[in-house]
């Protein structure tokens, strides 16, 4: 048995490559499969849903869910899956305040790098310029954009809008590649079949995970080992196999908001329109008034917009569109009295509430709502909502750690059976270079990690790190620079004869100041010769 052999499914280590799960582009609407699978509506269904987001609701403007609803069959907690993947897209690619959070997610959390760790350098190195010359070619779909550090991105997108996501390891165009496979592919009801599977998740008789259940072409169901692909997800306590989207949480919040705004913005619009009314007397044939001027001039001919009637007098002749206001002055019947509409909206309470939504609607994604909206606070303040923010970000950059590491394993395996890479022993350890932390005291933490080094009380690994670089790399790069430049001001000392010492003080080699010695060393002030400060200077 080779070192494979426990690792590759069957078909990696046999001639012909596994064929990858098909994923038809067209999606097709609920209600057109046959009457003896047909799945229920979305109303239907949504009435007595245990999730609020999909009770539905005169007051709340109707959203129908059809985008994702391709599959659904029977199954009902696949479909309310569906549903809230549906609703959540929705809101995602209609709001901004959605989309900014979740995207915020995926800019704190990741990408995530691997480091090999060996034990050997040597090998170490190979094993980065390997998988990162992989990474380029990562995506199933040659989608030139989408390298491994972007699909990262894209599958914890997933993750917020559809509670989970499949990640396929396949081998059809000869070497490893991550086909990703959405959340709403996974099950859709005919695990019914099965005799040990839940909403598309295959179990042996203990409950152990044995593989997954996805549509492929024709709704046919494919069977995916548990070896050959991940469900990438958020811990939750409310489903032990499969995610639900954490916007389930806050979605009502931020579509009663959009609807407030909407019928907020078209109160506004009316407002701004009417400029006031007119009372006093009853309307005209034509229910309305005609604010123009009318009459005929000297010359017979109706009077033109702006021009004033033949009685009014010189001084109304006066008050014209060009000369005062920049606008009509009508002339009003006796009786009729002019009243302008003032408006209030919106006002400091509507925004109140708005933001009162937004806060519950983040609050949902287990961030804290001052991470993303607009709140005035303190110093401390924001340090403790950023390092609430900061857990969120750790606890999704370990969701993508896994990842990271079942995909490591596999594609550094390849390389090791087929590209002809050593495999030392440890060879699938790995660590992991997470992004920089959320921080508003950089300048300070910086100076604080420079004197904990300089004392032994932390290590370069750490300092690095917390900026997202790998310590190794970037110590080698240092020692490139300092070389570089020593070996420059030797040439330019050996050719100008200036003092090589002369030319490396301008790139910050020149010698320290001596560091001030203690009190009572060299005199009471610290200084040779210094003089007693206790001791008044006495008269000549």
């Amino acid at each position: 048995m080779n070192l494979l052999s426990r690792l590759l499914p069957r078909a990696w280590r046999s001639p012909a490559a596994p064929t990858p799960v098909a994923v038809p582009q067209s999606r097709r609407r609920a209600g057109t499969q046959s009457a003896s699978n047909s799945s229920p509506t979305i109303y239907g269904s949504g009435f007595g849903s245990y999730f609020e987001a999909l009770r539905q609701s005169a007051d709340r403007s109707p959203l129908t869910p059809f985008g994702v609803m391709a599959g659904v069959r029977t199954h009902v907690s696949g479909i309310e899956r569906t549903m809230l993947s549906s609703l959540a897209r929705a809101v995602y690619d209609n709001g901004g305040l959605p989309s900014l959070a979740v995207n915020l997610l995926s800019f704190y959390s990741g990408p995530v790098r691997p480091q090999a760790n060996t034990g050997d350098d040597d090998v170490n190195d190979l094993y980065e310029a390997y998988f990162g010359e992989w990474a380029k070619r990562a995506d199933f779909y040659n989608r030139p954009e989408m390298d491994f550090w972007a699909l990262q991105a894209a599958i914890c997108q997933s993750v917020d809008l559809d509670g989970d996501v499949g990640v396929l390891m396949t081998a059809e165009s000869g070497f490893p590649q991550v086909q990703v496979i959405p959340g709403w592919r996974i099950g859709s009801g005919f695990e019914a079949n099965e005799t040990r599977a839940i909403d598309g998740v295959a179990m042996d008789s203990k409950g152990r995970v044995t593989g997954y259940m996805i549509q492929g072409e024709d709704s046919e169901p494919v069977t995916v080992p548990a070896g050959q692909m991940m469900l990438v997800r958020d811990p939750s306590p409310s489903s032990v196999y499969r995610g639900i989207s954490p916007l389930r949480r806050g979605l009502n919040d931020i579509r009663d908001s959009k609807d407030i705004q909407a019928f907020e913005k078209l109160a506004v619009k009316h407002n701004a329109a009417l400029l006031g009314v007119i009372q006093g007397a009853p309307l005209d044939d034509d229910h309305g008034f005609n604010l123009s001027p009318t009459g005929y001039g000297d010359d017979g001919e109706p009077l033109g917009d702006g021009e004033p009637p033949n009685d009014a007098t010189q001084g109304e002749k006066k008050l014209s569109r060009n000369d005062m206001l920049g606008g009509d002055i009508p002339v009003l019947p006796e009786g009729r009295e002019f009243k302008r509409v003032e408006s209030n909206r919106p006002n400091a309470a509507y925004i109140d509430f708005l933001d009162s939504l937004a806060a519950s609607f983040i609050a949902g994604l287990d961030l804290p709502p001052a991470f993303i909206l607009d709140t005035k606070l303190t110093g401390p303040s924001v340090r403790g909502v950023i390092g609430k923010a900061q857990r969120k970000f750790n606890q999704r950059g370990d969701v993508l750690c896994r990842l990271v590491e079942f995909v490591w394993v596999r594609v550094i395996a390849w390389g090791i059976e087929y590209d002809d890479l050593p495999a030392p022993p440890g060879w699938a350890r790995v660590t992991f270079n997470r992004p920089a932390k959320a921080t508003i005291d950089a300048g300070r933490e910086a100076a604080q990690e420079r004197e904990d080094q300089a004392s032994g009380l932390m290590t370069r690994s750490e300092h690095y790190g917390g900026r997202g670089r790998d310590w190794q790399t970037e110590v080698d790069q240092i020692f490139r620079e300092e070389r570089y430049v020593i070996d420059q001001a030797a040439k330019i000392a050996a050719s100008t004869g200036v003092p090589v010492e002369t030319i490396l003080s301008r790139f910050g080699y020149a010698a320290k100041a001596p560091a001030p010695q203690p009190e009572g060393k060299n005199g009471p002030s610290g200084k040779p010769g210094g003089k007693d400060p206790t001791k008044k200077d006495e008269d000549p």
